[in-house]
């Protein structure tokens, strides 16, 4: 066999070996790392709903995606549409997804906005994830009007990343 077909032959076989342990060391995270999944209140006890806005089949006008992440650090179900929640205080850990169109940039262009809101939830109330750009900027938050109108009353937002705008 000639030098150079060894080269190529250990070149591969070590590019296998690399793609092999990142998609094992992937698939399996120690369980420290793993957040703990969130679970509704049961049918019929009270609760509230929060809606996730646009959709990947049917995006929002505007070409964004927003959608509940984590509730007080438990998952919520992916591109889950509602997720009902117990009254009380939580945090609600939204993800808002802004295409390149919607802000002037390329299709290629995209980014996540990522915001916590923190506040007491109401029994019987309705929450809509709101992702817009206000001002030229990128803004999440959690509403109470499906119309966009700012944080329910006693509630805080704290930006987490891409706080800051466009890329």
């Amino acid at each position: 066999m000639s030098t150079r077909l060894v080269s190529r032959y250990m070149l591969a076989l070590t590019a296998l070996a690399v793609v092999v342990a990142v998609a094992v060391g992937c698939a399996s995270s120690p369980d420290q790392y793993k957040l703990a999944k969130y679970v509704a209140p049961p049918p019929g006890s009270p609760s509230a709903e929060i809606y996730s806005l646009g959709g990947v089949l049917r995006p929002s006008p505007k070409g964004l995606l927003g959608t509940v992440v984590t509730i007080d650090e438990t998952v919520t179900p992916s591109f889950s549409k509602v997720v009902r929640v117990a009254p009380g205080l939580h945090r609600v850990a939204i993800n808002c997804l802004f295409t390149g169109p919607s802000w002037g940039g390329s299709l290629l262009e995209s980014f996540i906005q990522h915001v916590v809101a923190t506040g007491t939830i109401v029994a019987d109330s309705k929450y809509y994830v709101r992702c817009d750009i206000i001002d030229a900027k990128p803004r999440a938050w959690l509403s109470t009007s499906s119309d966009g109108a700012d944080l329910p009353p006693g509630f805080k937002s704290m930006c987490a990343q891409s706080c800051d705008g466009f890329p």
